[in-house]
């Protein structure tokens, strides 16, 4: 789609490729609040691996912490769960609000 087109314009690659090194960077930082991240194997934006990274990054950071991490991987295009399976998304985020507001 037109998305897709977007994403194969001159200039957009490396934008999306030093976005994707600030967002790694800041994955180093140890913090403490709750996080949990909902991503795809589909993703056209970001790779899943990135996210999958990220995640492992920051549970390594909250070993031995009270800090909940936790995440979520579906298939399908990006930010598009909510659109696609309303009821497991919501379930995904009320599970993640219930632990992380005990």
């Amino acid at each position: 789609g037109a998305f897709a087109l977007l994403l194969r314009a001159p200039g957009v690659g490396a934008l999306m490729d030093a976005a994707l090194d600030a967002w790694r960077a800041r994955g180093t930082l140890a913090t403490a609040h709750p996080l949990l991240v909902i991503y795809s194997r589909d993703d056209a934006v970001v790779p899943c691996e990135a996210v999958a990274e990220f995640v492992a990054q920051q549970r390594r950071l909250a070993a031995g912490t009270a800090r909940l991490v936790r995440s979520h991987r579906w298939r399908g295009p990006h930010c598009q769960y909510l659109r696609t399976d309303p009821a497991r998304y919501r379930r995904e985020v009320r599970a993640f609000l219930d632990h992380a507001l005990r």
